[in-house]
Parts: C-alpha cells; sequence; structure tokens
C-alpha cells in the first residue's frame, strides 16, 4: 500500500466521522425545532441530511462550509450534552441551598 492511498483511507475515515458528527448536530437541532410525534419523519429526515452532508464532504472543495457544519453540530451536540447537564446540576444544587 503506497502512502497515498494510506492517505486516502484516513481522509474517508475522517471524512466519515464528520459526517456522523454533522448529522447528530443537525438532528439534535432539528428536534428543537420541529416537535414531530412520530420517529419515522426523523428517520427520514436522517436519511436526506446523511446524503446532503456526503455529498458535502465528499464531492464538493468548499472547506469552509465543511468546517461551519462540523463546528455547528459539535457546538449544538456540546451544548445538548454538556451544557444543559451541567445547568440542571446547577439548578438542583440552588435548589438544595433554596430550602436550607
Amino acid at each position: 500500500m503506497s502512502v497515498t492511498e494510506a492517505m486516502g483511507g484516513t481522509l474517508m475515515v475522517q471524512s466519515v466521522v464528520f459526517v456522523i458528527i454533522s448529522i447528530l448536530g443537525t438532528m439534535q437541532t432539528l428536534k428543537g425545532f420541529l416537535q414531530l410525534k412520530d420517529g419515522k419523519w426523523y428517520a427520514l429526515i436522517m436519511v436526506a441530511v446523511a446524503v446532503a452532508y456526503s455529498y458535502v464532504f465528499w464531492k464538493t472543495d468548499i472547506l469552509w462550509l465543511k468546517g461551519a457544519i462540523v463546528a455547528w453540530s459539535l457546538a449544538q451536540i456540546g451544548y445538548e450534552t454538556l451544557l444543559k447537564t451541567v445547568l440542571k446540576i446547577l439548578d438542583g444544587v440552588g435548589e438544595k441551598f433554596s430550602k436550607s
């Protein structure tokens, strides 16, 4: 295997990871905006988002767009998982102090 082939494989894995992160962040955002009761709609939307992001990451050379998608998605995932959790913990601590 040549170095170019190895790098191509590495870039492929990196692109797959970026697409997965982007899909997760986008779906988190959409769940905040859309209040769909049927999970099938989210599955259909996820397929459409996956196809769109796969196209962006493999067929275009628009680096700023790729970076923006990943950064926005990571920020959304971080907000949902980290910041909301910390705020819930702090809210619980505040309630404990206000009761005493």
